[in-house]
């Protein structure tokens, strides 16, 4: 039997560096040839990886990776414009979202294959949501996904995506087109 080892808390520029590894690992098994483009000229795309279907040259995908660190409960989504509603209408239907989903274990990672029209779609009602609500607290162009529903059972944007998004998980076959 193996000694367990105390992991230290990772770092979100490790978790977010994993999870494009993994992305990339899982694409690689199912025959997409992929392309860390955000490892190339960083955060330059709105995207981080491209790839290309291996029996299929004329497919071609771009992905957006977000990673959810070992038992945290969601993970921040940023770079919306403080002022401007989030708007789906210049996402491209081959632009996907990845969400890696960190298990304290390899086997435990779980990947959730998002159309990022979805995903943002999502952001963007959490938007208005928070708008409606006039908290006084000041947007900065980022929202948080949370994995879990509210503990009251109240429906709310951003909220409950493990439910929401449950037939996304795995569904790299979203990818062939």
């Amino acid at each position: 039997m193996r000694a367990k080892r105390h992991i230290k808390k990772i770092t979100h520029q490790a978790a977010g560096a994993f999870g494009e590894k993994a992305a990339e690992a899982e694409l690689l098994r199912h025959n997409w040839i992929p392309a860390n483009v955000n490892q190339t000229v960083k955060n330059a795309a709105k995207f981080d990886i491209f790839a290309v279907k291996a029996d299929r040259p004329d497919r071609s995908v771009q992905i957006r990776v977000k990673t959810c660190r070992p038992k945290m409960t969601g993970f921040l989504w940023g770079g919306f414009s403080p002022d401007a509603p989030i708007s789906t209408a210049d996402i491209a239907a081959s632009d996907f979202t990845v969400v890696v989903r960190m298990g304290e274990r390899r086997e435990q990672d779980r990947f959730y294959v998002v159309p990022t029209a979805v995903a943002w779609k999502e952001i963007a009602n959490r938007q208005s949501e928070h708008r409606n609500k006039k908290t006084g607290v000041k947007e900065i162009g980022m929202w948080r996904l949370t994995f879990r529903d509210r503990k009251d059972g109240q429906e709310e944007a951003g909220r409950g995506i493990e439910r929401k998004w449950g037939k996304y998980e795995d569904s790299w076959d979203l990818l062939d087109g």
